[in-house]
């Protein structure tokens, strides 16, 4: 969020968190960082809560008790700059075996994602909504993907970058969507690709990041990075172009329609399918915690994984965060560790995931 660092320190050590990560079995986190911060990487961490304080409208005497929280934890923190807190973030992950995703969350450092916190879509872009477009910039963007893709170099934890998370138009945008997709993924993953040509690039669809179907009218150019492309999708149970019909064998064939269909041999773009984010509300439903309608999801989702060959990455590790929304301190009840960053909120969630946990097979 605000403060442009990895959430958590506050609560924990980097090692500590590290290491919950690896035991709890995971292989790879996906890493999340603004434009703001990749642009501006010098800025140092007790500024950046500063600057996060006003950019949150949170009052700053309470948000730099975060910070000193944090201090306490990492004393590292306080001589380091935002992009050092991301390097002792990944030396510590790749220590362990675990490797680094990056993901160019938003370009203005906030919570998001909807139609209206402005880092939704290309300001440039025809059907200009200030609402969903205000921050997202597209030179600052490219900039930002190539400072972080250098920053990469030499770096071999780091093994891919997301280019944008969950794009996303207003209905006076959409029609001009596939339009304005297969114009600038692709001048954003030359770019990526020129400056790291070992990272994996991912590419997440529209309509939230869910929707790859404008693959099936027109061809993206990925031998211009090949053999590093990955198609990138999300899905919640609230997700709005997969409804609940009361059918997983609908919901499925949702889920091929809109992303899975990219893994057929069929396909004239096929290849690998990462789903980046899935997740629900970990407590509080009569299912081992989770709700009717969050229960009935993963079951379908798992289902449809153990299936399939894809990746995915969990929605999310973030117990707390240092400030969400305008709430400092705020707990986060999909995250799977609890609000202190100890342990699994729902220790019965791992095994929810059944045979997604199996490696069938390695790069």
């Amino acid at each position: 969020m605000e403060p442009n660092i990895p959430e958590g320190l506050s609560k924990q050590s980097v090692n500590y968190i590290a290491d919950w990560i690896a035991s709890a079995g995971f292989n790879c986190v996906r890493l999340t960082f603004s434009v703001d911060m990749a642009l501006h990487p010098e800025v140092n961490v007790e500024k950046s809560f500063r600057i996060g304080a006003s950019s949150g409208g949170v009052d700053e005497a309470a948000l730099i008790n975060q910070y000193k929280m944090a201090v306490g934890k990492n004393p590292f923190l306080a001589k380091a700059s935002c992009l050092d807190v991301f390097g002792v973030v990944e030396d510590a992950l790749w220590e362990r075996g675990l490797m680094t995703f990056l993901d160019n969350h938003v370009s203005k450092a906030k919570w998001c994602c909807n139609l209206e916190d402005g880092n939704g879509w290309w300001k440039d872009a025809p059907g200009y909504v200030p609402a969903n477009s205000e921050f997202f910039e597209t030179q600052p963007w490219l900039d930002g993907l190539e400072a972080m893709a250098k920053w990469s170099v030499g770096r071999p934890g780091v093994v891919g970058m997301s280019l944008r998370n969950e794009l996303r138009a207003q209905a006076i945008q959409i029609p001009w969507g596939g339009e304005q997709w297969f114009e600038k993924m692709p001048a954003a993953a030359r770019l990526v690709h020129a400056a790291n040509p070992d990272l994996l690039i991912s590419i997440g669809g529209l309509d939230g990041g869910n929707n790859l179907g404008a693959l099936r009218e027109q061809r993206m150019p990925t031998e211009d990075w090949e053999g590093k492309n990955v198609w990138d999708a999300h899905v919640y149970s609230f997700t709005v172009n997969t409804p609940n019909l009361g059918s997983c064998a609908i919901k499925k064939a949702q889920y091929g329609f809109l992303f899975g269909f990219v893994l057929a041999d069929s396909t004239e773009q096929q290849g690998p399918l990462w789903l980046s984010e899935f997740g629900v509300g970990m407590t509080g439903g009569p299912n081992d915690g989770l709700s009717d309608e969050d229960h009935a999801y993963l079951e379908c989702l798992v289902e449809y994984l153990e299936n399939n060959d894809a990746d995915w990455a969990l929605w999310s590790v973030a117990g707390s965060y240092y400030v969400r929304e305008g709430i400092i301190d705020r707990e986060d009840f999909f995250a799977a560790l609890d609000r202190n960053w100890v342990d699994w909120r729902n220790d019965k969630f791992k095994g929810m995931l059944g045979r997604m946990w199996n490696v069938t097979q390695g790069p």
